[in-house]
């Protein structure tokens, strides 16, 4: 959906979607559900280059001043008599949100930070220094994002000595589409 709308979209366009309460696995929801049980709207905005610039109650009411009726739904492979039965049953959109979305090239501030985090395993020299390490990383991730390094092992092995280390690298932004295969 976000990759074919940003093929369409103008430099300075926006990308609205309304989900019911709880839908769009966002830090704006009021109610928590599993993230396998949501969109993970910003996510998947993010695969596509868009970042989340806004999120407010969707208007219901002026879309309906507007003509818009929910159709409902109903359940898959249902036939016959019982087919009327749960088209008649309209979507719940009380607490509904209304996300907004952006390219993240034109200089927005997203209103929740993308995170990512990866860890990473290497063996190291006897010259290696946690300072230098950190300050590549900060180098390599760029001046909008803001990357916490945690050590979270520090190897020796007993049969030759050579040293290897673990680190945890987190970062978040509020201005870059990540996702964690692009962190990758």
């Amino acid at each position: 959906f976000f990759s074919s709308a940003e093929q369409l979209l103008e430099l300075h366009g926006e990308v609205i979607v309304s989900l019911c309460k709880g839908q769009g696995g966002t830090a704006s929801e009021s109610t928590t559900r599993n993230k396998s049980d949501t969109w993970q709207i910003q996510k998947l905005a993010a695969a596509a280059g868009f970042i989340m610039r806004s999120v407010q109650p969707c208007p219901v009411e002026l879309l309906a001043r507007l003509g818009y009726a929910s159709t409902g739904f109903r359940v898959k492979g249902l036939a016959g008599s019982s087919v009327d039965i749960y088209q008649d049953r309209s979507f719940n959109y009380e607490g509904s949100l209304t996300h907004i979305f952006c390219r993240d090239s034109i200089g927005a501030i997203a209103v929740h930070p993308l995170e990512a985090s990866n860890d990473i395993s290497f063996w190291t020299l006897d010259s290696f220094s946690d300072e230098e390490f950190k300050r590549f990383v900060q180098e390599t991730v760029g001046h909008d994002m803001d990357p916490q390094v945690t050590l979270l092992d520090d190897y020796v092995s007993p049969d030759d000595g050579k040293s290897a280390r673990t680190y945890r690298i987190a970062t978040c932004t509020r201005t870059r589409a990540m996702t964690t295969a692009k962190w990758r």
